[in-house]
């Protein structure tokens, strides 16, 4: 559902720096407790903050009216439609991990499940550093490599969305906060991809300058962050890759138009005719929303950046809108966490494996 996950949870200072400096398997995690991160109470403030700007003076009892009158049968397809869109998101990242290893879509999807569920009901976006985790230790692959294919994930989300969103202000005029959005997501997106191209076209030049740098560390961690930085740069092999950039275009585009699906069936749960430039800028601003740090379950940003596009710029009815907030947030949140509690049983996941996961130590 959402386009961040990896910035905010801090994976990657965690995993190349403990990764070089434990060096070795079996390292001690470092446990995190989530209810001393200051970061986790900031997320929840931020969260109180956006929900109670999307629900302020909202008419509330014509709200649980209009949910009352909903269709939800209508449920059924929309459920359906988001884990086509699960199933799109899995296959983009077996490709972006085939410099790494082949890993069949089959064994990624539980793995893309758990880790949706821990995003959502786990604070600091934990599912990000469950999934590198739980991969890793499954398939037996640098933990550094995986984390590249997160980062490229991530930026070709947020590309797509930005994509969904300048083609739906062909058709529907946006006021000046989806303008300044839409710039600021071009900005970090655009920005991001220079970087990480960069970076996995560096060749010859990355060791001139890494070579100073690592010749200041101590013998063994210099070796060892060396190879990290190496891992890394193979789990960006999908950028050099003509094949394979195009099938993560491909399947980035598929898997949120199937996740636009879900917006539109559940717009038919409430009679409400977004059509199919409204779905796409109502999922795009939300979704981009879902930037901002925030509880687990993006509460909040989520909310708000769909009242803002409903609301402000479609003038759909403040009941409606409210009621549609609340439950497309439901349908893209609850079925895919109990899917994802299942897979994390069957897994014999416990929180002890979460705080390995966040405190990452060697491959």
């Amino acid at each position: 559902m959402s386009v961040l996950g990896v910035r905010e949870s801090g994976v990657a200072e965690r995993i190349v720096v403990s990764e070089a400096a434990s060096g070795a398997p079996g390292g001690t995690p470092r446990r995190m407790n989530a209810l001393t991160n200051w970061k986790f109470w900031l997320g929840i403030a931020i969260s109180v903050v956006f929900l109670y700007l999307a629900l302020r003076g909202q008419p509330l009892r014509q709200t649980w009216e209009a949910m009352k009158r909903a269709q939800y049968l209508w449920l059924v397809p929309a459920v359906m439609a988001f884990f086509v869109r699960v199933g799109f998101a899995a296959w983009r990242w077996h490709v972006l991990l085939r410099t790494t290893k082949n890993v069949p879509v089959s064994r990624i999807w539980p793995i893309n499940m758990i880790g949706f569920m821990a995003n959502n009901v786990l604070p600091l976006r934990a599912g990000e550093a469950l999934r590198i985790y739980q991969l890793g230790a499954q398939e037996k692959i640098s933990r550094s490599g995986i984390l590249a294919t997160l980062f490229v994930e991530r930026i070709f989300d947020g590309l797509t969305l930005l994509s969904l969103i300048v083609i739906s202000t062909l058709f529907i005029p946006v006021n000046n906060q989806v303008h300044a959005l839409t710039i600021t997501t071009a900005l970090i997106f655009f920005g991001a991809l220079a970087v990480f191209c960069l970076v996995a076209f560096s060749g010859a030049w990355r060791q001139r300058l890494l070579t100073p740098v690592l010749a200041r560390l101590p013998g063994g961690l210099s070796v060892r962050m060396s190879r990290r930085f190496d891992e890394f740069v193979v789990g960006l092999g999908s950028l050099r890759r003509g094949s394979d950039l195009s099938m993560v275009v491909a399947t980035s585009f598929a898997s949120w138009l199937a996740e636009l699906g879900t917006y539109l069936f559940v717009a038919q749960a409430f009679h409400l005719n977004l059509g199919i430039a409204g779905a796409m800028l109502t999922m795009g601003v939300a979704n981009v929303f879902t930037l901002i740090p925030s509880s687990p379950g993006y509460v909040g940003p989520f909310e708000a950046g769909t009242v803002l596009v409903l609301q402000e710029i479609l003038k759909i009815p403040s009941d409606i809108t409210v009621a549609y907030a609340l439950v497309i947030h439901a349908t893209l949140y609850l079925p895919v966490t109990i899917a994802g509690a299942v897979y994390w049983f069957r897994h014999h996941l416990t929180m002890n494996t979460v705080s390995q996961a966040q405190g990452t130590t060697a491959d």
